[in-house]
């Protein structure tokens, strides 16, 4: 229902590189507790703003880390277009809104997301009451062990110009008899947890959502899910010869190997005009053997198959996939200890393809990272491949492909649930992990 929430509301949480980068950082060295500077919440109403409080922000970071900064500040207006404006343009959405960047991570021990409930209060005005939701279960709250870890992560919330948002603590409405506020603990968690209660009545009231066995699982179940969807449909993710040839010839956002990052090939001359051709127009100078690198693609992604062979049935749809600086814990249990640039930790976040469904002839993609799920980087797999990869999948030729990263996290766990669940708990491999 939150998420449902905050679509209403256009907020989102999320991570982002250069609050990773800042965070990787031994406390000693941070020039500054939080990564906003002196405060927690900032407002941006113009790209000036912006430019200095991210990508400035970013360039004294990477200047005191020259050795283990992997951030390109050219590129973070791009990935925070792309992480928290569902790809719109940030000068276009400041024409007529707002941005509000709630900065969260300087977590020590084991804590609980914090989100906020949006209530239109008149025409001009917005509350946002902050507030932890654990698990609430039929009204009943309920607190897990652990939710989240030490993980920093942004709030974005981007809201009309004409408008104004006050923020405040879920407790700020519970006062005693003498208006002052209540000091016992037991009492006060009591009055907390009705007060939750009531945010959860007016959602369920307003949404009305049904209930799955995915929505209400954890994070991480849904992203078992996600991985077996992958297993079942072949989806493969590797990094061919042709992107070792350039990978430092291009980059994720102004210059990425792909056309918007994906394509799809019908036959062996697009293949050849899409891919060896591109490799030549980033570097000319290369003497390329084409016929090695088809073997290789062949080898990586067809079981050896024929590249001519296998299109003549089938298209494949390539997703150019890139590796994101992601959050190291590392440094937490060391916080004094100048990093050895050599022996630096890699923990890195990257988006996967899924295959939401299939309706008639057409297919309907998309791609998520785990951390729009978790917001957590701790235990996250080591991938299989150094800054780009491509993730690929074959179909039918007479099938048609919708792909839309767009898609809400609530319609996408609808369709896993629809599409995968019944087959995930059928597989005896995966029994073990329901």
């Amino acid at each position: 229902m939150l998420a449902k929430h905050y679509e209403e509301f256009n907020a989102k949480n999320g991570t982002f590189s250069a609050l990773n980068l800042f965070y990787n950082q031994p406390e000693k060295q941070r020039d500054k507790f939080l990564f906003l500077g002196e405060q927690d919440r900032i407002t941006i109403e113009n790209l000036e703003q912006f430019q200095k409080n991210i990508v400035d922000r970013t360039e004294e970071i990477i200047k005191n880390n020259p050795n283990f900064a992997k951030v390109n500040s050219s590129e973070l207006k791009s990935e925070f277009e792309d992480k928290f404006l569902k790809g719109k343009l940030l000068e276009k959405v400041l024409e007529k809104n707002n941005i509000i960047i709630d900065e969260h991570g300087r977590y020590w021990k084991p804590t609980r997301v914090t989100y906020y409930y949006f209530e239109e209060n008149g025409f001009s005005n917005i509350i946002a009451t902050r507030f932890t939701p654990d698990y609430i279960i039929d009204a009943k709250l309920i607190e897990p062990a652990v939710v989240f870890k030490d993980s920093p992560f942004f709030n974005v919330i981007v809201y009309p110009k004409n408008k104004k948002i006050t923020f405040r603590k879920i407790e700020e409405k519970i006062y005693n008899g003498d208006n002052g506020e209540i000091k016992d603990y037991k009492t006060k968690k009591i009055l907390i947890e009705r007060e939750a209660r009531k945010i959860y009545n007016k959602l369920a009231k307003k949404y009305n959502l049904s209930k799955n066995k995915i929505s209400t699982s954890s994070p991480s179940f849904m992203f078992n899910i996600i991985d077996f969807s992958q297993e079942i449909n072949n989806i493969k993710t590797l990094k061919p010869k042709i992107l070792d040839l350039i990978t430092n010839k291009i980059n994720p956002w102004s210059n990425s190997f792909l056309p918007k990052k994906h394509v799809i090939i019908k036959n062996i001359d697009e293949f050849k005009t899409t891919i060896i051709d591109r490799i030549l127009k980033l570097d000319p100078k290369l003497k390329l053997d084409q016929n090695d690198l088809i073997s290789d693609f062949e080898k990586k992604f067809l079981n050896g198959e024929k590249l001519n062979e296998f299109l003549k049935n089938n298209n494949i749809f390539i997703y150019e996939t890139w590796e994101r600086i992601g959050y190291e814990p590392f440094w937490r249990w060391v916080p004094h200890t100048i990093p050895d640039p050599t022996n630096f930790p890699k923990t890195v976040e990257w988006e996967k393809l899924v295959l939401r469904k299939t309706e008639n002839n057409n297919i309907f993609l998309t791609t998520i990272f785990q951390t729009d799920l978790t917001l957590n980087f701790i235990r996250s797999p080591e991938s299989s491949f150094e800054k780009v990869a491509f993730q690929i999948l074959a179909f039918p030729k007479d099938k048609n492909i919708v792909f839309d990263k767009k898609v809400s996290r609530l319609e996408l766990i609808e369709d896993l649930k629809n599409n995968y669940l019944d087959k995930y708990e059928e597989d005896p491999k995966e029994k073990n992990y329901i």
